[in-house]
């Protein structure tokens, strides 16, 4: 069994999620859910070069909103990929929040080809 998802408040309004391999989208997606009942913005640091941990909090609903440079993990200054869902964000299950989400990520040759 999986370890707990961490969720530990960096801002007021503001949960950071952490969690490993071991979980699934559905349980990332859950835990967004819940803690975006009590924050009005739940967000997540990610390695750039962990593509599985990127799949997982885009489909979990998470923007990606751009790079964090030289955040300090282990005493060494590295790059996250912050990724960030807020209370106003249209829900994904509508057209305009799948949308949206897709559009957080993808290049801007390619939303512009979308019509």
């Amino acid at each position: 069994m999986a370890d707990p998802i961490t969720v530990s408040i960096v801002a007021e309004g503001v949960a950071r999620l952490a969690w490993t391999h071991e979980h699934t989208i559905d349980d990332v997606r859950r835990e967004v859910s819940a803690a975006l009942t009590v924050h009005a913005r739940v967000e997540t640091l990610v390695d750039p070069g962990d593509t599985d941990a990127q799949r997982t909090a885009t489909w979990s609903g998470l923007h990606r909103e751009g790079i964090m440079r030289g955040v300090t993990v282990s005493g060494a200054p590295v790059d996250r990929i912050v990724y960030a869902r807020v209370v106003g964000d249209t829900p994904l299950d509508e057209p305009g929040g799948f949308r949206a989400l897709l559009n957080s990520f993808l290049p801007a040759s390619a939303r512009s080809a979308r019509c």
